[in-house]
């Protein structure tokens, strides 16, 4: 079924740790703040692929950040561990899919979560 739950090997639970000093009104649904995120990146995703002149400038390795960032939440959404989701990420925008890869991606989401893009504005 589709509930509303993140396995305990990924960021909800490293948010709600973030969290626990927080008023319960303060405390963000998880759930919708991927949501926010997924929408902001894809935005911000879609500018980026539309406009040659600003790909051009952009480092590669933030272009690959967007896409892997975009990919990792979407799979976070469709209710995979964290692990899985950078698994998947780092597989479509990479040859292989390293450790070294897959912690990269999952520490960047955890940045974009708590951040936004800020990073990336132009």
């Amino acid at each position: 079924g589709s509930s509303n739950t993140i396995n305990s090997n990924n960021y909800a639970d490293n948010y709600e740790n973030d969290q626990s000093g927080k008023e319960e009104g303060e405390v963000i649904d998880i759930w919708q703040l991927m949501i926010n995120t997924k929408s902001r990146v894809r935005k911000k995703f879609n500018e980026v692929s539309n406009c040659n002149s600003v790909v051009e400038n952009l480092a590669a390795c933030q272009y690959t950040r967007f896409r892997v960032n975009l990919r990792y939440v979407q799979s976070c959404l469709d209710e995979c561990t964290a692990v899985k989701a950078s698994e998947y990420a780092a597989a479509a925008c990479w040859r292989s899919q390293t450790k070294h890869a897959c912690d990269s991606i999952q520490s960047w989401a955890w940045s974009y979560l708590n951040l936004g893009i800020s990073a990336f504005s132009s």
